[in-house]
């Protein structure tokens, strides 16, 4: 199935199981700001509702958009439902009705508790989706997301490279992920992972590492970075942040 076709027949779905609560559905994330790349990006989605969503519901929801029932195009779907007045005037971590991450060859997670969940990934999705996402249904979600402060955004991405250090064994994506920090925390805007170690690489007294990163990530063959390596850059990357 396309993208496109999927995307359809998921905010079918999401209409059909949240009625007249649904205010808005929007592509977030890679897809959302055009930087989706097939076979390596995941499809994100934000789902915004009026009233709470009760357990049963959003395990419905959950189980109609499944991987099992709608064969997700991309490498997984990531979807999280939000109540409308709380991202109005967002505080952190903010509460979500669902969680779903779901996709080939995995096991469904059904998040219903915020408070079980790192605060930080979901700051920065919606601080990313505030300045570039694509409405899918219902008002932009610009319009419906109250300002989040740029020292809450430097926090969380410290908080994802202390995650990155500690839980991530893959290198190269330690490595992406550090130069979109450094990116963010020299420029102040969002970009692609690409586009961030493409900028970093010319920074870097050796971009190799960064080139190899890239090439893996794209489904290439390179000699995977080294621990040292990624360390390097995130190094690089928490001393941006920390003088920004």
């Amino acid at each position: 199935m396309e993208l496109s076709s999927y995307l359809d027949a998921l905010g079918s779905r999401v209409r059909g199981e949240l009625g007249s609560s649904l205010v808005a559905v929007t592509l977030v994330g890679s897809a959302g700001a055009g930087w989706y790349e097939p076979g390596v990006s995941d499809v994100d989605v934000a789902v915004v509702i009026e009233r709470p969503l009760d357990e049963a519901l959003a395990r419905s929801l959950a189980a109609n958009l499944s991987h099992s029932q709608l064969p997700c195009p991309a490498r997984k779907l990531e979807l999280v439902v939000y109540r409308r007045h709380l991202l109005a005037r967002p505080k952190w971590p903010l509460p979500f009705e669902l969680n779903l991450n779901t996709g080939r060859g995995t096991a469904d997670h059904v998040g219903l508790d915020a408070s079980a969940e790192a605060a930080h990934w979901f700051l920065l999705d919606l601080a990313i989706a505030r300045e570039r996402s694509t409405p899918l249904s219902g008002p932009p979600l610009h319009a419906l997301l109250g300002e989040i402060p740029r020292p809450a955004v430097l926090e969380a991405l410290r908080s994802a490279l202390d995650w990155y250090d500690l839980d991530e064994p893959d290198h190269a994506a330690s490595i992406l992920a550090g130069c979109r920090a450094w990116h963010y925390a020299d420029e102040g805007e969002w970009v692609s992972k690409r586009d961030a170690a493409e900028w970093a690489a010319e920074r870097l007294p050796d971009s190799g590492p960064v080139h190899r990163a890239l090439i893996l990530r794209g489904g290439g063959t390179a000699e995977p970075p080294s621990g040292a390596e990624a360390a390097d850059v995130v190094a690089r990357a928490r001393r941006a942040l920390d003088e920004a």
